[in-house]
């Protein structure tokens, strides 16, 4: 089995022995390479570099020093790329512009072109079978396409404003996992448009993740590896590797699973016994970028069949396709769909609301009272009522949980109603300045032909006070 790896340079390892077999050296002016990504069926890599244009890097048949790339796509200018599962001729790219699109290497033209989204493309990640493509944007932002250019759905990681890492499950369909700087990830359902899994662990930035069966991986800054359960949306386990980690990939069909970290270096543990590492060598003298495991010939990616030319673009399953953009998923804990405008009354309801769930919430959270929990009448030993006790402990844990998921889940919801109703009540106001400042200006504008008429009108008065002093005068003499 082989290990891709990128940082300044792509480097192919033998695995489990970490035995380097190949390495692309990129040219002096190339900062990194920021992403690479493997083929459904493993004879290549895409690889997108800082400067100049994606290469294809073939998978070499014996172990070789230098590679050199098979193709250059010299008409291709991205931030990003990745294979499709189904097909080793599609891939998807995005750039700084927002630009998403599929390329094919055979007819070497774009065969699909979606709508731009708002900020440059991060990430990229195609679901299971290819029914939906993923778009992690640098402000936070991810944007769903099926076949249709228009985006489909949009997600946010909760209480986030950034994006650190993105990936969709290979095997079971629709489930898609990102999280932040902040420390916090979230799985979602992208078909049903509900979050599964929030996880808050993490003290810095989750630079990776990964499913692993029913379960699913993170690794951040903080040196931290936890697994979550996808059945349960539990915490499951955490283990503190002393080290910050940059990525994670796990070694299909087995327990073995390779860790990449800050300061250069790969390891190889059992995830079963996660107090040492296996083997650990310095790949790099800088952080470790990108980690991917190459697909086994037997695995549910790549023996999947292949989808020919333009089909890939028009490709639909009814059974995992995202509802369609005027029928936007649920919002749940992080998800928002930017065609979709929730209405309210006023601010003032939703603050309403928002004190009706706290009362309710802290109802549900208070334990139960005595008359609720039924006592046997019956002595028991003390192992069994430390038992009860332990039982009743993770019961109330859970249930805790559950209710913080909840009402993170509705005011995250109200939060974003309520921004919504402070950005119209700005544009008033603005409007509102805006036509003060228009009167103030038309009435300098009036104003001096309204101060020579007052002028004229005093000069007449003074003139008139001076006759009647003259006449008065007169009359004396």
């Amino acid at each position: 089995m082989t290990l891709a790896t990128c940082s300044k340079d792509l480097k192919l390892y033998n695995w489990p022995g970490i035995t380097l077999t190949g390495v692309y050296e990129t040219l002096e002016d190339c900062v990194a390479i920021k992403s690479i990504s493997w083929s459904y069926d493993g004879k290549s890599l895409v690889a997108v570099k800082t400067k100049d244009h994606p290469v294809i890097i073939p998978f070499p048949l014996q172990a070789e020093k230098k590679i050199e790339p098979s193709t250059v796509l010299k008409n291709i200018v991205a931030r990003v790329g990745v294979f499709a599962n189904t097909s080793n001729s599609s891939v998807a790219f995005g750039d700084l512009d927002g630009a998403v699109y599929i390329y094919d290497l055979k007819k070497k033209r774009k065969i699909n072109e979606y709508q731009p989204v708002p900020s440059s493309v991060n990430f990229l990640d195609f679901s299971f079978e290819d029914t939906c493509l993923a778009t992690g944007c640098a402000n936070g932002q991810i944007i769903l396409y099926t076949s249709n250019p228009q985006p489909c759905a949009s997600y946010m990681v909760p209480y986030s404003h950034s994006l650190s890492t993105m990936a969709f499950n290979k095997v079971q369909p629709d489930l898609l996992a990102a999280a932040s700087k902040e420390g916090i990830m979230s799985v979602w359902n992208t078909t049903k448009g509900v979050t599964i899994v929030t996880g808050r662990d993490h003290n810095g930035t989750i630079s990776d993740l990964a499913f692993i069966g029913e379960d699913i991986a993170t690794v951040g800054s903080d040196g931290k590896f936890i697994i979550y359960d996808l059945r349960t949306g539990d915490f499951h386990s955490c283990h503190n590797l002393n080290s910050p980690l940059s990525g994670v990939a796990f070694l299909q069909n087995s327990f073995e699973m390779a860790i990449s970290t800050c300061d250069g270096q790969l390891r190889s543990y059992d995830r079963r016994y996660m107090t040492s590492p296996i083997n650990t060598v310095v790949a790099y003298d800088c952080a470790v970028r990108k980690i991917c495991f190459q697909p086994l010939s037997t695995s549910p990616i790549s023996s999947r069949p292949t989808t020919k030319g333009s089909e890939f673009v028009e490709m639909k399953n009814q059974r995992y396709n995202i509802e369609a953009a005027n029928q936007p998923p649920p919002a749940s804990a992080g998800d928002f769909n930017p065609e979709f405008s929730p209405s309210s009354s006023t601010i003032m309801s939703i603050a309403g609301d928002l004190k009706e769930l706290e009362n309710i919430y802290l109802h549900e959270m208070l334990p139960p009272s005595a008359s609720q929990i039924e006592i046997p009448k019956n002595s028991i030993s003390y192992e069994e009522l430390g038992k009860f006790t332990a039982e009743m402990d993770d019961y109330f844990k859970q249930y805790k949980r559950k209710i913080e998921d909840k009402m993170l889940t509705e005011f995250y919801q109200l939060r974003i109603e309520m921004s919504k109703q402070f950005i119209e009540l700005q544009d008033k106001i603005t409007r509102s300045w805006d036509g003060f400042m228009h009167y103030l200006k038309m009435s300098n504008e009036e104003s001096p032909s309204t101060n020579a008429s007052t002028v004229q009108t005093f000069k007449h008065a003074v003139s008139d006070i001076k006759s009647n002093k003259t006449k008065k005068s007169k009359k004396k003499a």
